[in-house]
């Protein structure tokens, strides 16, 4: 047995739901890391397009699973490009024709299943061809064969079957091959053609192991050479054609895990090359620029099983240099952010450098890179903050300080520029406070420090329009506290900060209407200076870092319950640091900590901080009405289905009379009884109706009319982590004219999450 691999039956408590498990123990928990120009990924496809002087890069898998990012990269500049096109997927394969000037794309690994779609990209838009040829398969071999003008496609893999078919494609149709001889049906072989060579392809896995045999493809034939010498065995490496008719190999994968060496192949001969810079990996992207004489590479997987974020080049130099995004806000510190829902965008503004330098510009983080936006606006300043005001739909900026001292101005982001409102009576002028949403949507500011640097314990609420001073006990005055909202609990959580006498521990929450200190058990060093948010995805307060009465930067990372912090211990850790930005970007399920001072630097770093697996939980496919309509099944609000907690169903939109469920628990979504999913269920009395899922475990349960919950305790064994579940639910009641007298909601699917 594999180590590590282990398969058990496994009785949910409190249900009796039996589940069947194998597979590899997950080792997860949260864990910071830093953000690239790319977001990790293994399976990119990547091609230069010569005709725009760009490398093209899509898809690929990250953690979650497949993506459908297009990205487009020169020495100059990288574009994320929002375009419409083929689904998400890995382990697919591009390949530019100058023949028509397009980029073409087949197949891969889509969310569930292989595909066998065929695109192309000119640039601007992506076109499927509605063409019949190979059957869905990842991890095959596509080039352009000189002699015919046509792009080959070889191999790959669907489901558990090796494939060894050759096809052609000449623009409109595919073309089924026969050659004399042929590689043996394989996955994971790398494949390029010079500018007039033949294909050239070596590797790959068949079912006797991993392959070191080099075979070229030319005018409808396969021929097996016999080098002399040649690199030893592995899959899923990079092979790329420069410099005429000379390939590259580069990486890949044996038995005993990734590779870094490189190998030159050019007249029939191999022969071993040195180029420094490169961490063994497979499954990544490459591509020839040949208006920069340079070879790039992006992603991979590496020897832990880690996914790559970097882009690399590798030059005449022989030396492999890490490209680093061409836009970044740079280092620096006391600067703010929010997270704007509706546009889907972190907004950050200003802050200083290390050396006092005021910054006035504005950032936008779009989930995976930054944007500067053009705008004029407040006056570079720091000690600021940033909240999203969800009266009005857009980020507000108030006070701060700049080269004149405190301010107790009002601005507003409306997405494209700063807008300064009417002076409205309210805070005095004043700089390192809190503004955070508070219960209601109104948002709560909180201390800081005056004009003349006095410390400050007022409390205000903004409605979107007035603010009002609220009284009653408070924390004691302050700045350079830390504070977020729980929506968990609906209640402001203030943390620390700078009082007359130094760092302070204590821990407030306000409810909209007073504060209330509390007692945890638990609690992190008094300190100022340090980060807050709320990871919406955890439904815990998160803080890190600051400096504590020491004026020691610290590197330590909290999280608050409601009732008690806890300590976390992720696997890798930013560093000391202290007035940096901590914002949850809902989009993507992160937490996005940026810039910050160790002392010796203001810190230029991205990072993100996330469940390794995070818990989700998504409706997909219909449910079928009833005579009343059509019953649905979400997760209840705030409820994700994470180890060891108890997972609630909302389903709505029932029969407005009390009556009976049945709760469905299934493993698979792909096939059931073997037939496929979806399978219509008119055989078994209800017409129109679809089961999206196996129908593993039902549970009974009764409702009193229109809605319901339906609690279910999850395992809390961490080899659990990332298993994948299904749900739904039928609905019986006597109103319902089918056979069987029931009706089926939608489908969920969940994935178990540890934190």
């Amino acid at each position: 047995m594999v180590p590590g691999f282990q398969s058990w039956r496994l009785r949910f408590p409190a249900t009796g739901l039996a589940v069947f498990w194998c597979g590899t123990l997950a080792h997860a928990q949260a864990t910071w890391q830093r953000a690239e120009l790319f977001l990790p990924k293994a399976g990119i496809a990547a091609c230069y397009d010569p005709s725009r002087t760009t490398t093209v890069l899509f898809g690929g898998a990250d953690g979650t699973g497949p993506t459908q990012d297009l990205y487009e990269w020169t020495p100059t500049s990288r574009i994320r490009r929002e375009v419409i096109g083929p689904a998400a997927r890995s382990h697919h394969r591009l390949v530019y024709h100058p023949g028509n000037q397009r980029v073409w794309l087949f197949g891969g690994r889509g969310v569930n299943t292989e595909l066998g779609d065929t695109w192309n990209y000119d640039g601007s838009a992506w076109t499927l061809v509605p063409a019949a040829g190979p059957q869905p398969r990842q991890s095959h071999c596509l080039g352009l064969d000189a002699s015919t003008g046509h792009l080959v496609l070889f191999g790959g893999r669907r489901n558990l079957s090796l494939l060894g078919d050759t096809w052609s494609f000449d623009g409109t149709n595919w073309n089924l091959e026969s050659s004399p001889t042929s590689p043996s049906p394989r996955e994971g072989a790398s494949a390029a053609a010079g500018s007039f060579g033949p294909i050239v392809l070596f590797g790959g896995r068949d079912t006797t192991g991993v392959r070191a045999d080099t075979w070229t493809y030319t005018n409808h034939t396969w021929t097996e050479l016999q080098p002399g010498s040649s690199p030893p065995s592995r899959s899923e490496a990079a092979l790329v054609a420069y410099a005429g008719n000379t390939l590259r190999l580069i990486g890949g994968e044996d038995d005993l895990g990734p590779r870094s060496d490189q190998w030159s192949f050019s007249g029939g001969v191999w022969s071993p090359v040195l180029a420094a810079g490169l961490t063994a990996r497979s499954a990544m992207a490459a591509a020839f620029d040949a208006g920069n004489q340079q070879i790039v590479l992006a992603g991979g997987l590496g020897a832990q099983g880690q996914r790559y974020g970097d882009l690399l080049t590798l030059g005449p130099a022989s030396t492999w240099t890490l490209q680093l995004p061409d836009e970044s806000p740079g280092g620096r510190l006391h600067h703010a952010a929010a997270y704007d829902p509706g546009r889907e965008r972190t907004v950050m503004f200003g802050g200083t450098t290390l050396a006092g330098n005021e910054l006035g510009d504005t950032w936008e983080w779009v989930g995976t890179v930054w944007a500067q936006a053009s705008a004029s606006g407040p006056s570079p300043r720091q000690y600021h903050t940033v909240a999203f005001d969800n009266h009005r739909g857009q980020v507000l900026l108030f006070g701060g300080r700049d080269a004149g001292g405190s301010r107790g101005d009002l601005w507003e982001w409306n997405g494209a520029g700063w807008n300064l409102l009417t002076p409205i009576p309210g805070p005095a002028a004043r700089q390192a406070h809190s503004l955070v949403e508070g219960p209601g949507g109104d948002l709560v500011l909180f201390g800081g420090s005056g004009v003349s640097f006095q410390p400050l314990g007022d409390t205000w609420r903004w409605n979107g329009t007035t603010w009002t001073l609220l009284g009653g006990p408070a924390p004691t005055a302050r700045d350079f506290h830390a504070a977020a909202f729980d929506a968990a609990h609906q209640q402001v959580v203030l943390f620390g900060g700078r009082g007359a006498t130094g760092p302070l521990g204590d821990t407030w929450t306000h409810d909209g209407v007073q504060w209330t200190l509390q007692a945890p058990v638990h609690s992190p060093a008094a300190r100022a200076y340090a980060s807050m948010t709320f990871a919406a995805e955890r439904y815990r307060v998160l803080l890190q870092g600051g400096l504590d009465g020491n004026f020691a930067c610290l590197a330590d990372t909290w999280e608050w319950d409601g009732t008690d912090w806890q300590t976390i211990s992720p696997t890798t850790t930013p560093g000391p640091r202290y007035a940096s930005v901590l914002v949850h970007h809902a989009a993507t399920d992160t937490s996005l900590l940026h810039g910050g001072s160790n002392f010796q630097a203001a810190l230029p770093e991205t990072r993100l901080y996330a469940s390794t697996p995070t818990a989700t939980f998504e409706p997909y496919g219909t449910g079928c009405p009833g005579p009343w309509g059509q019953p649905s099944l979400r997760a209840a609000d705030g409820q994700r289905p994470w180890l060891g907690d108890v997972f609630e169903l909302q389903l709505e939109n029932l029969p407005p009379q009390p009556g009976m469920l049945i709760v469905i628990y299934g493993f698979t979504d792909v096939a059931w009884q073997g037939n496929p999913l979806p399978a219509p269920l008119g055989i078994y009395g209800m017409p129109g109706c679809f089961a999206w899922q196996s129908i593993d475990d039902p549970f009974f349960a009764f409702h009193q009319g229109g809605s319901v919950r339906f609690p279910f305790p999850l395992p809390s064994t961490p080899g659990f982590a990332g298993l994948n579940y299904y749900n739904q639910a039928l609905v019986i009641d006597a109103s319902i004219q089918n056979p069987l007298g029931a009706v089926i909601t939608n489908g969920g699917r969940a994935r178990l999450g540890l934190r």
